[in-house]
């Protein structure tokens, strides 16, 4: 009877905590920062997508770099990381090019649908 105590609790415990990586927190801090990128690209301040340019860059290869949750499809959301880093890769040499506010809305554009595929198309459909 303990031994079926404890391997009830072993499991609960694994479930858990397999519950909290899924909250996958690469992916949170990446979002705050392409979302207040964007937004500030849309209202036509390029002086925010400018400073943040550098640190997307560094999330995205973070992100990349993180276990990828069980609760999305590995291939397409691998293929769509090494997509994001080159999309905030290509952003990141236009804005330290000075390119245009135009080139750069729609880079930031390209990245923020990138972004949004993972977390649609990328998700595995809960059984």
């Amino acid at each position: 009877m303990r031994l079926l105590l404890a391997a009830f609790l072993l499991l609960s415990t694994a479930s858990f905590g397999q519950n909290k990586k899924n909250q996958w927190l690469e992916l949170k801090s990446f979002q705050k920062l392409i979302t207040t990128t964007y937004k500030a690209a849309d209202r036509g301040n390029f002086d925010v997508v400018t400073a943040n340019v550098d640190t997307l860059l560094q999330a995205a290869k973070a992100l990349k770099a993180s276990t990828i949750p069980i609760t999305y499809k590995y291939d397409i959301t691998n293929k769509t990381l090494t997509q994001l880093v080159t999309d905030c890769h290509i952003l990141r040499g236009a804005a330290k090019e000075k390119s245009n506010n135009i080139e750069l809305m729609a880079l930031v554009s390209g990245a923020n649908d990138t972004f949004k595929r993972i977390e649609t198309e990328c998700k595995k459909e809960e059984e």
